[in-house]
């Protein structure tokens, strides 16, 4: 009896860790599938990836005692930070009541890299109040950069007290005219995977775009219409006869 009971003990015990480390392995799965769904979603379509863009903007309060020369440190620090090559363009527009600091380079994976950073003036070396920062970096040669890009630039507005605005764009094409109806049911399915609705699109003139709200994506913007985070949109180019493909959350973050 006593053999018994220490078998069926060491079987509970057994099975209460088995189903711990079960339950752990299915959340880790569901975090992997919740940050790397829409990837999934975006090359299930079937196009070829061709890049990916990640833009982010902020305002930062309170700088009234900043001169201009802190400003330009400010900038050069930032763009430290994101990894630049010494090799870059550095351009100031100074006006009677703002100022502009343009930087504009490659980073050490061959990142295009540009940062805007931009204030009133108090009087000629002192900024009025705040600082708009508007930072933005491309790759063209594939799209797995783009959440350690957004991860990154989140935690260098985070380090300035500031609410970050990021948008993630990824870039694909079809080597090929995909007519109106094969460009509706793409859009569909990324829909469909990412279990996401829709809010608001728009079709014409080669381009048809769908925006909506899906529960995997945390980021939103509100519109009129409802909370946008997921959108999809295609377009022919004649330059190159290729059908190409934009993914962006929560909105698609560059000129398509």
């Amino acid at each position: 009896m006593r053999r018994i009971y220490i078998c069926i003990t060491v079987f509970l015990v057994i099975l209460f860790l088995f189903n711990i480390n079960a339950q752990g392995s299915i959340g880790q799965a569901y975090m992997i599938d919740r940050d790397e769904m829409y990837y999934r979603a975006f090359l299930d379509s079937g196009c070829i990836p061709a890049g990916c863009s990640v833009s982010g903007w902020t305002i930062v309060e309170n700088c009234k005692h900043i001169t201009i020369h802190e400003m330009e440190s400010m900038a050069r620090e930032a763009a430290y930070f994101f990894g630049i090559c010494d090799d870059f363009n550095f351009d100031i527009d100074r006006q009677l009541d703002r100022i502009d600091i343009k930087i504009d380079g490659k980073d050490h994976k061959d990142g295009n890299l540009k940062l805007l950073f931009s204030a009133p003036l108090y009087n000629d070396d002192i900024i009025k109040d705040s600082i708009y920062i508007n930072i933005h970096i491309d790759y063209q040669h594939g799209i797995t950069e783009a959440n350690s890009i957004k991860g990154n630039i989140t935690q260098y507005f985070s380090c300035l007290k500031t609410a970050p605005h990021v948008f993630v764009t990824l870039t694909g094409k079809f080597p090929d005219k995909l007519n109106y109806y094969k460009k509706r049911r793409i859009i569909n399915q990324i829909f469909d995977v990412m279990d996401a609705y829709r809010v608001e699109g728009m079709s014409g003139y080669g381009i048809i775009s769908k925006c909506g709200y899906s529960p995997y994506i945390d980021e939103g913007l509100i519109t009129k219409n409802g909370r946008v985070n997921l959108n999809v949109a295609l377009r022919y180019s004649e330059y190159d006869n290729s059908t190409y493909i934009w993914l962006g959350t929560p909105i698609i973050g560059i000129e398509y």
